[in-house]
């Protein structure tokens, strides 16, 4: 099939991580999605900081982002944005069953905007019903982002003259990457792990839906630190001792599969894992797995830490996973 028969739909995914910025556009007709294009540009300025402190971060993202968009082969209908985990607020509500509806989302955004006082009308809160319910309650997920950071990267894309689709959390960007290209993912108690030098992240999946997240920090002589997490009771304590360094404890007793990604470069945890890897349940993932791609696409690119575009891949896919293709 040639570019032209995809460009129906391209969707453009971007991610910034530190001082660098990554693209993915895809196209999609018919229940096919091809890979037109992967970029990964350094920037001069750290782009991660611009965006959390909001100095400048618009003008320095567009003097990367622009370059990469005129040099597309096919020009984005839309484009998708990520967010780092440190730039939102996440939180796990239990709601009583009994509540109407629309009841329910009223109490889960009024608990949510409590954590922000009188400020909460600085922030956009987001909710989603969790799939995992309780005798008596209903559980829903929150997500507050800065309204700043919303308006800054709707100011890019009036700048670019492409409109905004998503703007997601990364670890959802992950963990819609996983879901679409391994459909061993989908079925049973899964664990995402994202490691970003000594800065893990840890999303728990049971039959393909989000059941919580865990952020954490890995000391140079294995210890852990947890950062943040949205519950308390989903076991994480157990699988992050499990992944740690000279340790022998084995993840695959607390989840059915594992699967595993990188940031920028690669941490210790691979290696940490090598002895129990078999292929099948523990997964370095390659988030272009099975998909065609554009013939012009540098093999450097894909060929070597790939999975550094997990994040990258599962933004520009969103509008395909918001159509349930699969």
């Amino acid at each position: 099939m040639n570019d032209e028969s995809y460009n129906q739909l391209p969707n453009l995914g971007i991610t910034v991580e530190g001082k660098i910025l990554r693209s993915v556009e895809v196209a999609y007709e018919d229940k096919s999605a091809k890979v037109l294009a992967v970029n990964e540009v350094e920037a001069s300025d750290d782009l991660w900081t611009a965006i959390s402190s909001g100095s400048d971060a618009k003008d320095k993202i567009l003097s990367y982002l622009e370059p990469i968009i005129e040099g597309l082969p096919g020009r984005p209908n839309s484009i998708s944005f990520t967010l780092n985990r440190l730039w939102s607020v996440i939180s796990v509500h239990h709601v009583d069953s009994g509540l109407p509806e629309d009841e329910k989302d009223e109490f889960v955004k009024w608990e949510a905007s409590k954590k922000f006082g009188y400020s909460s009308n600085k922030y956009l809160i987001d909710i989603y019903p969790l799939t995992e319910e309780l005798p008596k309650y209903n559980k829903y997920l929150s997500i507050a982002i800065d309204n700043n950071i919303i308006e800054m990267f709707q100011s890019i894309s009036s700048s670019v003259d492409i409109p905004v689709e998503f703007v997601d959390v990364d670890i959802f960007a992950g963990l819609n990457s996983v879901l679409f290209s391994y459909p061993q993912a989908r079925t049973g108690k899964i664990a995402i792990v994202r490691h970003n030098d000594d800065i893990y992240s840890i999303t728990m999946v049971k039959d393909g839906e989000f059941t919580g997240n865990a952020f954490f920090h890995v000391e140079s002589d294995g210890s852990t630190y947890m950062l943040d997490r949205t519950e308390k009771d989903m076991g994480f304590e157990d699988l992050i001792t499990s992944l740690s360094a000279n340790n022998s404890a084995d993840p695959l007793t607390i989840v059915d599969k594992l699967f595993i990604y990188n940031g920028t470069q690669k941490g210790e945890l691979l290696n940490n894992i090598t002895a129990l890897h078999d292929g099948d349940r523990i997964i370095e993932v390659d988030p272009f797995k099975g998909l065609e791609l554009h013939e012009e696409i540098p093999e450097a690119l894909i060929s070597e830490n790939s999975g550094r575009f997990t994040e990258t891949l599962g933004m520009a896919i969103r509008p395909i996973i918001e159509d349930e293709v699969f």
